[in-house]
């Protein structure tokens, strides 16, 4: 009951798609931890929402069949948002990802001019990146910057994607890349990546553009303080990144 903080109903979503029993698992538990708390009588998301144990427990009746090379597979797509199913392909087999969409697990999804895959159920993806480490995290993510030759052209390549697979597996990031990807990541929807890039990247490129961009994202979420203190030492170089810094302070 009462109002929500927009950023709740983004991190739900993000989360659990539209899985109406694991919302009410986040909820409960996220109230419980102290994730969720009624402030001035709204509802505000205080840190990471957290895949609830009794939604884990439910997918394992789904997760424990699964071959080796299959969760293996299934980990692959759910670290990158819409991944190129060719590039899957020569790491782990089509047969294995023709188990995984009989099973209703993965999907194709059609793009501009490649098809892509993803996770069906949202769920199960987040599920898999809450229980992936960070060294296998980084293990899976530079594979597929071996697969991908991102070190040499990635010209036509998603710089969502491309930028997803760097950060992941610790590779270096280019800040023109970097905005570029934040840009275009959050019409995708994945607002949170963007915040990382422009999070991982802040301390060594402290420019203008990329401090705006960041706190115009964390403004998205409703991460208020936190956007106003990335600007509160950013002074512009000009009448125009002077007017840009303080009509993002004002919203």
């Amino acid at each position: 009951g009462g109002s929500v903080e927009p950023r709740i109903i983004r991190s739900l979503t993000r989360l659990v798609g539209g899985a109406t029993v694991a919302i009410v698992d986040q909820i409960h538990a996220a109230v419980e931890t102290g994730t969720l708390v009624r402030a001035g009588g709204v509802w505000r998301q205080r840190g990471e929402l957290r895949l609830a144990s009794a939604t884990l427990a439910r997918l394992v009746p789904v997760i424990d069949p699964l071959a080796p090379e299959e969760l293996e597979a299934l980990d692959l797509v759910a670290l990158v948002p819409r991944i190129d199913v060719e590039v899957v392909e020569r790491l782990v087999g089509p047969e294995v990802l023709v188990a995984l969409e009989a099973q209703a697990l993965i999907s194709l999804v059609d793009g501009d001019r490649t098809q892509s895959i993803e996770i069906t159920d949202r769920v199960v993806g987040s599920a898999r990146l809450q229980e992936m480490g960070g060294l296998r995290r980084r293990s899976l993510a530079r594979r597929l910057l071996a697969e991908l030759a991102l070190v040499g052209d990635v010209a036509g390549t998603d710089p969502v994607t491309v930028a997803a697979v760097r950060l992941a597996a610790g590779a270096p990031l280019d800040i023109d890349h970097v905005v570029g990807a934040a840009r275009a990541a959050p019409k995708q929807g994945e607002l949170p990546l963007a915040i990382r890039l422009c999070e991982a990247i802040a301390a060594a490129e402290r420019t203008t553009e990329l401090a705006l961009l960041l706190a115009e994202l964390l403004t998205d979420i409703g991460r208020n303080r936190e956007a106003d203190s990335v600007l509160h030492d950013l002074h512009g170089h000009d009448d125009e990144e002077r007017a840009l810094i303080a009509m993002t302070r004002a919203v």
